[in-house]
């Protein structure tokens, strides 16, 4: 039931992409206000530009597809994006560190072994981020810089039920020198990759030779970057733990309309009720709509609204002697009557809705993770859907050693502790807990 919603969001055309716009814009403009610089790449690239990278391709499966012909395609940006800096370096010989860029748009990917949250094709929306840097020693400070842009994303301003781990050495991407992934906790019984941020260790830089001139030295130097973002995962990470049993629940940020008004057909928007009401709205800068309708269909229009998320709805109903106006804020039993010289109410309830969707998934997130003390309970807390939390030493034995007694779970990643606890495996103690679930 809960997938075919998931599925059901994108049919409500034009409303659904709104939805996902309005999520994308708010996270590229908390890029914008660090400074990040908007570009344009395609993910066809020309064959002779790749030649030289054949070696990477035993270790990043499926990175090319088409060969033997004049294109090849390239999943995510990374490739086209080298390419551009190499281009752009090259002319630009007043390099100032660091330089920021982003890239936002539909890439290709290889299908996976994955149903999350359903089969989206083979065109996904990504939003990648690049820090191009001089000096390797800032490495670890921009790595942090872009992790606490994704934690921000996800967790601050979405609160998106989640949780952030360095992967494991043993699963890190071998062109990765270190890889920071936050995963959401879904009711699908998976956790999803939501953000990542790689220290790609200048694979990249090196084999394409992206270099900069130094001015004092006239030497060419290479490169050094900072790659991070995010991808449609976000969006429907953030719709699966949204939805309450009756529809999504849109913070006001996300909402296309904050606010829905259904008018009794009779009444028309030309009624004083109406007119206060919307010039109210618009005074505060409130996104509504107005609809006008027949009675009968009154609480099929109220049930479409909640389905769609709409926060509040206002109905204007034409009764014999006076005109009703009422408030129906979703998570109330029944409506609230208001007349002109309350509508502050709309104020008090908007924030509530915020409030209310920031309290459910904080809940989600402290109920879908575990402390579990034994493999016993490690495999009973899986079957459940939820996310193990154990301390474990942080190296490729115990990483193997552990999956190999935990068969239905794999490891996320690790996160330090301040306080030492028994390893799960070994009982010495150690500072560093371990996440494990079932993965898409």
């Amino acid at each position: 039931m809960l997938e075919n919603e998931i599925k059901g969001s994108l049919t409500y055309l034009t409303y659904g992409l709104e939805v996902k716009q309005k999520l994308y814009s708010l996270a590229i403009n908390l890029l914008r206000a660090e400074g990040f610089s908007e570009i344009k790449l395609t993910d066809i690239v020309l064959k002779s530009d790749i030649e030289k990278l054949d070696f990477i391709a035993p270790i990043s499966k499926n990175y090319f597809s088409i060969t033997g012909t004049d294109f090849s395609m390239a999943a995510g940006h990374e490739v086209p994006f080298y390419l551009f800096l190499k281009r752009y370096l090259k002319h630009t010989p007043s390099f100032i560190s660091p330089m920021r860029l982003f890239h936002f748009g539909s890439v290709f990917r290889f299908p996976k072994n994955t149903k999350f949250p359903f089969n989206l094709g083979e065109r996904r929306s990504f939003l990648e981020n690049y820090i191009v840097y001089k000096d390797e020693q800032d490495s670890e400070k921009y790595l942090d810089q872009a992790i606490c842009w994704n934690r921000n994303l996800i967790k601050e301003v979405l609160h998106i039920p989640s949780i952030e781990v360095e992967r494991p050495l043993i699963t890190n991407k071998p062109f990765s020198r270190k890889t920071v992934c936050i995963d959401s906790i879904t009711p699908l019984g998976i956790t999803v990759i939501t953000g990542m941020s790689y220290w790609h260790d200048d694979i990249f830089t090196k084999i394409f030779e992206v270099k900069y001139k130094n001015q004092r030295t006239n030497k060419n130097i290479l490169a050094h970057t900072i790659h991070f973002g995010v991808s449609d995962h976000l969006f429907f990470s953030y719709l699966l733990n949204s939805h309450d049993g009756r529809g999504f629940r849109l913070f006001n940020k996300l909402a296309p309309s904050q606010i829905s008004i259904i008018l009794d057909k009779n009444l028309g928007t030309a009624c004083k009720e109406t007119k206060a009401i919307t010039s109210y709205l618009k005074r505060k800068n409130y996104s509504f709509t107005t609809n006008s309708i027949a009675r009968k269909k009154l609480n099929t229009c109220i049930e479409k609204d909640i389905i769609k998320g709409i926060p509040l709805v206002i109905t204007i109903l034409h009764e014999k002697e006076y005109v009703d106006v009422s408030l129906r804020y979703r998570g109330d039993t029944s409506p609230q009557k208001i007349n002109l010289h309350t509508l502050e109410t709309i104020d008090l309830l908007l924030e509530k809705n915020d409030r209310d969707i920031t309290d459910a998934l904080k809940e989600k997130e402290r109920d879908g993770i575990v402390d579990c003390t034994s493999l016993t309970q490690v495999s009973d807390v899986l079957t459940q859907g939820k996310v193990c939390k154990v301390y474990l030493q942080n190296n490729n034995t115990s990483v193997k050693s552990f999956e190999s007694q935990i068969l239905s779970g794999e490891i996320l990643g690790f996160s330090s502790s301040e306080q030492e606890g028994p390893d799960i495996l070994a009982n010495n103690p150690v500072s560093t807990i371990a996440y494990i679930s079932r993965r898409s």
